[in-house]
């Protein structure tokens, strides 16, 4: 389902599983809500061991995720599809304001695609509503992405996050 924002008049709204879309020019927010703490989602951000439980696609793995939460240094995750090819993932972090907000960059080895994220945790009720904003370089960045599954790619790691929570909420993420 797709609908018009109109307030703004150019934001487009529709749903991915359990995730909302919206689309606002060069911005594409997933907004997802999470039955966990936002600590807990906000760790599973930033560890690499949970990180490498829930990030990428159904059937994908993590076989690498090197990451550092502070502002200034860089990352890499390489994630594995189902038939073994692999993605390279480098990007820097920008601002960690722990539990809240993530500013990230994500590009890909070999490209020139590189991509503004932020993640805000915001805790309602118990729970976490997580917005992820990817700000494009341009209409046409945003609209190949899309084309090439971003979104569904992301509703999927967003339904291994929420399962990855599940189990994780007794242990805390220790």
């Amino acid at each position: 389902m797709s609908q018009k924002n109109a307030a703004s008049g150019s934001a487009e709204r529709r749903t991915v599983g359990a995730m909302e879309v919206v689309v606002d020019g060069e911005e594409v927010s997933l907004i997802r809500l999470f039955d966990a703490p936002r600590e807990l989602v906000f760790k599973a951000w930033t560890d690499p061991t949970h990180i490498s439980k829930w990030w990428g696609p159904s059937g994908f793995d993590v076989p690498e995720c090197r990451l550092d939460p502070l502002p200034g240094t860089t990352y890499r995750i390489v994630m594995r599809s189902p038939q073994g090819s692999e993605m390279h993932l480098t990007g820097v972090i920008h601002e960690v304001e722990e539990p809240e907000r993530i500013v990230m960059t994500l590009g890909s080895d070999g490209t020139a695609f590189e991509v503004l994220m932020t993640i805000v945790f915001e805790e309602v009720a118990g729970k976490t509503k997580m917005t992820l904003t990817t700000m494009f370089g341009s209409l046409a960045e945003r609209d190949a992405a899309t084309q090439r599954g971003a979104n569904d790619g992301w509703a999927q790691s967003f339904e291994k996050l929420d399962a990855h929570l599940a189990g994780a909420k007794v242990s805390r993420l220790d």
